[in-house]
């Protein structure tokens, strides 16, 4: 799939967001059809992973620009999500399918905490930063696991102060935690 290199190219773009909007839409429609096929190899339902996940950052990850369709955003991470925990469960389930799991998770919580649903985002955020903590320390850890880590401890330091900010309950002082984790990780 070479859909992740043609987003990343036009990321580079100025003015290119309709283009995206179009390619996007055509792009998740297209990976649609191909996860109906559940025959596929698994290292074909990998890279629909990713591409799910990428579609969701350009669709509505609130962290970076995007095209503000959260809901959209939310759809595609919950179907990288999906398929990402199929692969891990499944006999030879890897620590790659993990980190995927993970990213689909964070971009699902981003995608969710851009439709103000904080709870639900510190859910979804949290089980993104356990996943790459416990890769960051096991037996064969990638250096950019505990980056990932971190990143996920500052998304939700983000996502706890807003919602403190706008005085929902159950937040109070926890953004705070959240970015010192982000610190001794990174």
């Amino acid at each position: 799939l070479m859909l992740n290199d043609i987003f990343d190219q036009l990321d580079r773009l100025p003015g290119t967001q309709a283009v995206q909007a179009q390619m996007v839409e055509e792009a998740v429609k297209h990976l649609d059809e191909l996860a109906r096929n559940s025959d596929y190899r698994q290292d074909i339902r990998s890279e629909l992973v990713d591409a799910y996940t990428r579609a969701a950052s350009i669709l509505g990850d609130p962290y970076r620009g995007n095209l503000g369709d959260y809901k959209a955003a939310e759809e595609a991470a919950r179907k990288a999500m999906m398929i990402a925990g199929d692969l891990r469960r499944k006999p030879g389930g890897d620590q790659k399918a993990e980190r995927q799991e993970a990213l689909a998770r964070r971009a699902l919580g981003a995608a969710i905490s851009g439709q103000d649903r904080h709870k639900e985002a510190v859910r979804y955020l949290s089980d993104a930063s356990e996943i790459f903590e416990r890769l960051a320390f096991a037996d064969k850890p990638l250096a950019r696991d505990a980056v990932e880590a971190a990143i996920s401890n500052d998304l939700l330091g983000d996502v706890t102060a807003r919602a403190s900010t706008r005085r929902e309950s159950g937040f109070e002082d926890q953004a705070t935690g959240f970015y010192q984790k982000a610190a001794k990780l990174y």
